[in-house]
């Protein structure tokens, strides 16, 4: 998959694509804003069989949850993102809770840097998954 130039925080539009309810109540304006780039992640390291893949979480309060293989500073990172967006997080140095409903795979690019993740929504998200992830540029699986 080619970078896409960003004009939002991937994050953001990931939190309001398809008219998710924003913090206030209110919905998303649905402006024609271009969606986010979303790298192809690079190689996704694969190492030297040196030991295991290190799993890291951030989960949000509004029914999503990123979870990443052999990232750097995850913590650092969901607290960022917690001060950026307003939304309660919550670091996890293991993966994101059972429960999903779907998954978003191939998220890099604008908020999330350099690195990879991958995005487990939950029951109380506010819209459909698949519409979510794709709308975001990310492979739904549902």
């Amino acid at each position: 998959m080619t970078a896409r130039t960003m004009t939002l925080p991937t994050l953001l539009t990931l939190a309001l694509a398809v008219g998710a309810t924003a913090c206030n109540g209110s919905k998303d304006s649905g402006d024609d804003t271009a969606a986010p780039g979303f790298g192809d992640g690079g190689d996704g390291g694969g190492g030297d069989g040196g030991g295991a893949d290190q799993l890291e979480s951030c989960e949000w309060d509004i029914g999503i949850c990123y979870e990443f293989v052999n990232e750097s500073d995850v913590a650092g990172w969901c607290a960022d993102m917690q001060n950026e967006y307003g939304f309660d997080t919550t670091y996890s140095d293991g993966p994101c809770p059972s429960g999903d409903i779907g998954t978003c795979d191939n998220l890099s690019g604008g908020d999330f840097g350099s690195r990879t993740a991958t995005a487990f929504y939950y029951s109380d998200w506010s819209n459909d998954p698949q519409d979510s992830c794709e709308s975001a540029g990310g492979d739904y699986n549902g």
